[in-house]
């Protein structure tokens, strides 16, 4: 990079390829009204310039997966959990029924990075030639030139100054233009990635999103709009909500040493959370994430954390999310 301006940003910000991503394409003259009557969130506003988050359930009102709804060209992209994903086409095909909705893998042909830190913005506005600075919240920027099929949109993900740039893999220009990029940029670990995430409090899925568990218990409730109308496991959803039957909530945890996922939470020799993520941040030591009845899931908290294999038991204070 030859601007001297771009090489500072580019220094503050860093970059994970997100190989935990996916893409779904949805086509057809039915497809925003299918999403909107099938997921929870409200995504009729969806067009070029602005995206959506919503979630998928059950019948049951648990998490299938958190679904980012990108309208590209003619038809709408799907970013989803890449362990995810065959259970995601599998959903939709079912509830197909009369709609003009066709779905497609499409994510062979698409690859995810994001971009974090200071300069996450300026970085992105000088990879798009356009000034993604004031980044309204569900925005999307395209490029220009040999990057017109790229797409860059704010997510709620492992960082605060989160930028996640998906481009197609096929248009030659795009892909070494990206990775050019990138050489300039320094890279994360997945266990960096991964810390970062966990001190945001986001839950990741097979860990904190899992049938087991509801949107309201995983703290996802801004993914949920109940003024919207009818959508899969609304009535359990809602009747939690309105009756205030969450029976156990995602938080934070500091612990005294190292812990193991799958570990559980003893109060007052009671077992009433179990462990699910697991890490040593830079800034607040040995940390996890944990799901524990509401009414021990107070702030400042001392619990137990017992190893399910080994019986050692780690001093541990509740923490409300995120961390920071």
């Amino acid at each position: 990079m030859s601007n001297d301006s771009t090489e500072r940003h580019l220094s503050a910000c860093a970059y994970v390829r997100r190989t935990d991503l996916a893409v779904v394409r949805l086509d057809g003259g039915d497809a925003l009204d299918f999403l909107q009557r099938i997921s929870t969130n409200d995504v009729r506003d969806v067009n070029d310039a602005r995206m959506a988050t919503t979630l998928f359930c059950t019948d049951k009102g648990r998490i299938l997966d958190i679904i980012r709804v990108v309208h590209h060209g003619d038809a709408l992209h799907l970013i989803v959990s890449r362990v995810r994903k065959e259970q995601i086409i599998a959903y939709l095909r079912t509830y197909i029924i009369m709609d003009d909705v066709r779905v497609r893998d499409c994510s062979d042909e698409w690859e995810c990075v994001e971009f974090t830190g200071p300069g996450a913005a300026e970085a992105c506005s000088a990879l798009l030639a356009a000034d993604v600075s004031p980044f309204p919240a569900h925005a999307v920027y395209r490029g220009a030139d040999e990057l017109r099929s790229t797409y860059v949109i704010s997510v709620e993900s492992r960082w605060e100054n989160s930028f996640l740039v998906t481009y197609p893999v096929a248009e030659g220009a795009s892909r070494e233009r990206m990775e050019e990029y990138l050489s300039a940029v320094p890279e994360l670990r997945d266990d960096e990635a991964e810390i970062l995430r966990m001190e945001r409090g986001i839950p990741a899925t097979d860990k904190e999103l899992t049938v087991e568990h509801n949107p309201l218990e995983a703290n996802l409730l801004h993914f949920i709009n109940f003024r919207k109308g009818c959508y899969l496991g609304q009535e359990v959803i809602a009747r939690l909500d309105s009756y205030n039957k969450v029976k156990v909530r995602l938080v934070g945890i500091r612990c005294s040493a190292n812990v193991r996922e799958k570990s559980v939470v003893v109060i007052d020799g009671v077992d009433p959370g179990v462990v699910t993520s697991v890490g040593v941040s830079p800034r607040y030591g040995p940390i996890a994430l944990a799901y524990v009845r509401t009414e021990y899931a107070t702030q400042g908290r001392t619990v137990m954390v017992r190893d399910e294999h080994s019986g050692d038991l780690a001093e541990c204070t509740i923490q409300e999310l995120p961390f920071s």
